[in-house]
């Protein structure tokens, strides 16, 4: 995989740049304007090309599955580095340990990187990181629920921004599905950190 950030004044002569050093299978991630502070605009494209394409199968396949598998081989390798050099950055081996254990409870690695030195101590959040957040359905308000790992240990404790049922209806749903799914544009996580309290 290969990623690349392209610049320019206007959006088409970034894409053409991105065009012409990624070529046409290139995947444009992400688009940015901003604006100097002398009022002078730029955009930003964030665009990636995968670079296993040539070891593929060649056999034919419909062009948007295609397309979504390069997509999800893309977003799966920024992820792994992202988690890596997050993990190369903590200091201590223990909070290390504690990255990777947040890790694999699902957290995800920026999140586990701002709490590791805590949960690798021991230490809950502290409270001022508790917030309320916008709530998401105004017939309702946010209950707290017990965070438990498999053998029913509870480990955290934080406010949860779904209902049980639509809970059921996205378990195991990836994040762009939850709007699809539930009808409405939710937050990404079930408990946000910053409504999390480490036991």
């Amino acid at each position: 995989m290969q990623l690349k950030v392209f610049t320019a004044p206007e959006l088409h002569e970034a894409l053409a740049q991105v065009r012409d050093a990624l070529g046409p299978d290139a995947l444009i991630l992400d688009r940015q304007v901003e604006t100097a502070s002398d009022g002078s605009r730029s955009w930003k494209v964030y665009a990636a090309v995968d670079a296993e394409d040539a070891g593929e199968d060649t056999s034919p396949q419909p062009p948007l599955l295609h397309a979504m598998q390069r997509l999800e081989r893309l977003v799966d390798g920024i992820a792994r580095k992202e988690a890596t050099g997050l993990r190369n950055n903590l200091e201590s081996p223990a909070a290390r340990l504690a990255f990777d254990s947040l890790l694999e409870i699902g957290t995800s690695p920026s999140h586990a990187f701002d709490i590791a030195d805590d949960f690798a101590e021991g230490r809950p959040l502290s409270c001022p990181a508790l917030s309320w957040g916008e709530r998401l359905s105004p017939q309702t308000q946010r209950e707290v629920v017990a965070l438990t790992e498999v053998d029913g240990q509870e480990f955290a404790r934080g406010l949860v921004n779904y209902e049980a049922d639509e809970l059921r209806r996205i378990r195991g749903a990836k994040t762009t599905d939850i709007e699809r799914t539930l009808g409405y544009r939710g937050v990404d996580e079930v408990v946000h950190r910053d409504n999390l309290v480490i036991l």
